[in-house]
């Protein structure tokens, strides 16, 4: 099942992100979601969003975050719960100028996340 795509018209742009970088970052998340995590996919550009999003910080490097999270099946479905939990704290302009999707609502984040193709993961 494919997720539908985020367009520009859904966020709101800060001094930090425009609304259409917003929507392709969103765009690019789902896609590599549904990609199942291709490596290919994991580009710099995407890497730098995506570790300054939902408490990611500790990932020094493009191969450790990958490493870290997209390699088994376990790590997959600790990213997956760690992202569907983590919460939007205060003004969501402030915090849309971490990069992240914060100025959508995150239950519509949430359900797209878990639209995409992740049903073939195993729990133990």
């Amino acid at each position: 099942m494919r997720a539908k795509p985020f367009d520009a018209s859904q966020f709101v742009p800060t001094q930090w992100n425009s609304a259409a970088d917003k929507a392709a970052f969103g765009n690019t998340y789902l896609h590599f979601i549904e990609s199942e995590w291709k490596r290919s996919l994991f580009t710099k550009s995407f890497y730098e969003r995506l570790s300054n999003c939902f408490g990611h910080i500790a990932n020094y490097n493009i191969d450790g975050f990958y490493q870290t999270w997209f390699t088994c099946d376990k790590d997959l479905l600790r990213f997956l719960r760690n992202t569907l939990s983590w919460p939007c704290w205060g003004d969501q302009l402030e915090y849309a100028r971490g990069s992240c999707l914060s100025d959508r609502d995150p239950t519509e984040l949430r359900q797209r996340t878990r639209a995409g193709r992740c049903s073939n993961l195993r729990t133990s």
